[in-house]
C-alpha cells in the first residue's frame, strides 16, 4: 500500500491494528446507517439515503455536509494512488521522477472525470451498481488470474493456469453483462415518492 511504504516508521502489526479498526467502524457505521434508514422508511426510502425527507432536520444537513466534507478531503490520496499508478503502467517512472505538468495533467483529469460522472448519475445505486459490476470481478478474478500466470513458469501448473484464465474470463463476461445493466436499468432518486425538496 503506498501510504504504508510512505510511514517513517513502518509496523505490519500497527498497520494490521489501524485496517482492522477502520473496517470495523467502517462496517458498523454502514450498518446503522443502511438499517436506521430503512427501518424509518420501509419501503419509502430513497437510493441515496440523504434524500428522503428528514423533514431538513440539523442532523441530517450535518451528515450530509460531513460526506461532502469527507469526499473532498480523502480525493488527494485517490488522486496519489492514480498518479502513481499512471507513472509506474505509462511512463514506467516513480512518482517523484513525473515532471510538474506531469503531476497537474493527472490531477486535473481525474478531478473532472470525478465531478462529470457525479454531474451525469444523478443515482448513488447506479454508482454502486457499476462500481459492483467491475472493480470486485476485476480485483478479485482477473488480477489475480494474470499475476499467476505471469510469475509462474509456462511449463509449470498448466491446467491450474487454464481454470484461473478461464475463470476470469467467466466473470469478465458477467461484471460486462451487470455493468450494461445497470446503465439499461439507470433510475433517478428523483422517482422516490419520500424525497426531500432541496433550496
Amino acid at each position: 500500500m503506498p501510504v504504508y511504504l510512505r510511514l517513517k516508521s513502518k509496523s505490519v502489526t500497527r498497520m494490521r491494528t489501524v485496517f482492522k479498526a477502520g473496517n470495523t467502524f467502517i462496517f458498523l457505521l454502514y450498518f446503522f446507517i443502511a438499517s436506521f434508514g430503512f427501518l424509518l422508511f420501509l419501503d419509502d426510502v430513497c437510493g441515496n439515503l440523504l434524500l428522503n425527507n428528514f423533514r431538513k432536520r440539523r442532523e441530517i444537513v450535518i451528515a450530509a455536509c460531513g460526506v461532502a466534507v469527507s469526499c473532498i478531503c480523502t480525493s488527494p490520496l485517490h488522486v496519489y494512488n492514480f498518479r502513481r499508478i499512471l507513472a509506474v503502467i505509462v511512463w514506467e517512472q516513480s512518482p517523484e521522477e513525473l515532471a510538474l505538468y506531469k503531476h497537474i495533467i493527472i490531477a486535473v483529469l481525474f478531478v473532472t472525470g470525478n465531478v462529470a460522472v457525479g454531474a451525469y448519475v444523478n443515482s448513488i445505486t447506479v454508482v454502486f451498481g457499476c462500481l459492483g459490476a467491475t472493480m470486485y470481478p476485476f480485483m478479485g478474478y482477473v488480477l489475480p488470474a494474470v499475476y499467476f500466470c505471469k510469475m509462474v513458469p509456462s511449463d509449470k501448473y498448466v491446467i491450474r493456469k487454464f481454470f484461473a484464465i478461464l475463470q476470469a474470463v467467466v466473470m469478465s463476461v458477467i461484471s460486462i453483462s451487470a455493468f450494461i445493466w445497470s446503465f439499461w436499468q439507470e433510475g433517478s432518486d428523483s422517482d422516490c415518492d419520500n424525497m426531500q425538496t432541496i433550496g
